[in-house]
């Protein structure tokens, strides 16, 4: 499985942050190796300034629950609703229908909210994701919302679980 890691370079006398999805290979009596599949953008991290509480719609698609779980955090961050898809935070500019995350450059960048990271692989893995009901399918469904950097009380993760519990 591949993860997102994050690494810090010097340039300039300054430290940019940077965010890589990676993939850990295990290699017979030698040391993991890890291999770069993809470079992700510019890490911007980002505190929370409110709190907007989960209010599941039950006539909205997997698709668009998550979109609202996204909106929400976007909106728990600081970011202003420009247009019905367009988020904005100082340099930052968040499109849910492409499912982009740019800089005013148009470079994409990685926001790391919580602990998890939310850019287009990240988006992507979550709007595509089909939860199971076995205990190994709750898990993955959790680590692809905290990966994400999307923040749920413990009753708030069940609600949103069994909504989309499989029949």
């Amino acid at each position: 499985m591949s993860y997102i890691r994050i690494k810090d370079v010097p340039r300039n006398g300054k430290k940019y942050t940077y965010a890589y999805l990676v993939k850990t290979t295990w290699r017979k009596k030698k040391k993991p190796k890890q291999k770069t599949l993809k470079y992700l953008g510019k890490l911007y991290p980002l505190q929370p300034v409110t709190k907007h509480h989960l209010c599941i719609n039950h006539h909205l698609t997997s698709q668009e629950l998550y979109k609202d779980l996204l909106r929400r955090e976007l909106l728990n961050h600081g970011f202003e609703q420009k247009k019905s898809h367009l988020y904005l935070k100082d340099n930052c500019i968040a499109d849910l229908n492409k499912l982009l995350f740019y800089n005013q450059e148009g470079k994409e960048i990685v926001l790391q909210l919580h602990s998890g990271f939310l850019c287009h692989h990240s988006a992507k893995q979550l709007l595509t994701y089909t939860p199971t009901l076995d205990k190994q399918g709750q898990k993955h469904y959790a680590k692809i919302l905290a990966l994400t950097g999307i923040h749920l009380e413990p009753e708030e993760f069940v609600d949103l679980y069994t909504y989309h519990e499989p029949l």
